[in-house]
């Protein structure tokens, strides 16, 4: 997230939200495997995450966690999709 600040701090939000969307990424990975989620497993059977997993996961940990987990995600993916937009 330091990178995220550095970015915005520079005026660049579009890579600000990259980094902001891959922390974030991260963050759900880590608790997938905390957690022992299927969808981990899931990922690891396939050789990657996909997004669908993603978000999936984040249901799942959300049911565990509490909702911030899927509202982190959603907002992240926002940033994602909205900041390629803006780019394209």
């Amino acid at each position: 997230m330091a990178e995220c600040r550095e970015y915005l701090d520079r005026g660049d939000p579009v890579h600000a939200s990259e980094r902001a969307y891959k922390a974030t990424e991260e963050v759900i990975k880590a608790l997938a495997k905390k957690f022992k989620a299927v969808e981990y497993q899931e990922a690891l059977r396939e050789g990657r995450w996909y997004t669908y997993l993603l978000s999936r996961v984040s249901k799942t940990l959300a049911s565990q966690l509490g909702d911030w987990v899927l509202d982190g995600w959603n907002s992240a993916y926002d940033l994602h999709v909205w900041a390629f937009m803006r780019v394209s």
